[in-house]
C-alpha cells in the first residue's frame, strides 16, 4: 500500500510541475526543515521569507506555526528555485491540503518578505503588506527587527 501511495505521489509531482516531494521529518526553524525524499534527507529552505531567529521576539510562534502546517510524517511538494551556499534546498512548497506555505506564514505575521532574493514576488508583498497593516504576528511587536537586522547585529557584537 505504501509503495501505491508513493507511486500515485511521484505520478502527480510530476504532472502538476513540482520539482521535489518527500515526508516532513524535523521543522528546524520559521522557515527551514527536513524532508525524507527517496530514501534521502534533505533540507529545505523556504524561500522568499526570512522568519524570525529562534531568539528573536516572535521566533518560537513562527516555528510553532511551521510545526502547524508541516506536521512531522506530513506530506509535502516543492518547487525547487535553488540551492544555498549552506546546501539547502530553496523552495516554494505546498502541503498535502495544498497550502502554499511560504505565502501562509507571510499572510500570518510568522515571517517577513525577503525582498533581497524574491524580488519579483509581488504575492509575498501584498501577503505581508495586509498582515503588517492588521498587525498579525510579528506585526503587533512594537519595532519587530527583521531577521537579516537581527542577524548583522549579532555579527558587529561578535567582532
Amino acid at each position: 500500500m505504501k509503495n501505491k501511495i508513493l507511486f500515485i505521489s511521484l505520478v502527480l509531482s510530476a504532472k502538476l510541475g513540482f520539482s521535489c516531494s518527500g515526508f516532513v521529518l524535523k521543522i528546524t526553524d520559521g522557515d527551514t526543515f527536513w524532508i525524507e525524499e527517496s530514501n534521502k534527507k534533505l533540507k529545505i529552505r523556504l524561500f522568499g521569507i526570512d522568519s524570525p531567529e529562534k531568539l528573536q521576539p516572535f521566533g518560537s510562534k513562527s516555528t510553532e506555526i511551521l510545526k502547524t502546517v508541516l506536521p512531522k510524517g506530513s506530506k509535502i511538494y516543492c518547487e525547487k528555485i535553488a540551492q544555498d551556499i549552506y546546501g539547502r534546498t530553496i523552495a516554494k512548497v505546498w502541503n498535502q491540503d495544498s497550502l502554499y506555505i511560504n505565502k501562509y506564514l507571510l499572510q500570518q505575521g510568522a515571517a517577513w518578505w525577503f525582498r533581497k532574493y524574491s524580488t519579483n514576488e509581488y504575492e509575498y508583498k501584498e501577503n505581508e503588506q495586509i498582515a503588517m497593516e492588521r498587525k498579525i504576528g510579528l506585526w503587533s511587536l512594537v519595532k519587530p527587527i527583521a531577521p537579516w537586522e537581527y542577524r548583522k547585529r549579532l555579527r558587529k557584537k561578535n567582532d
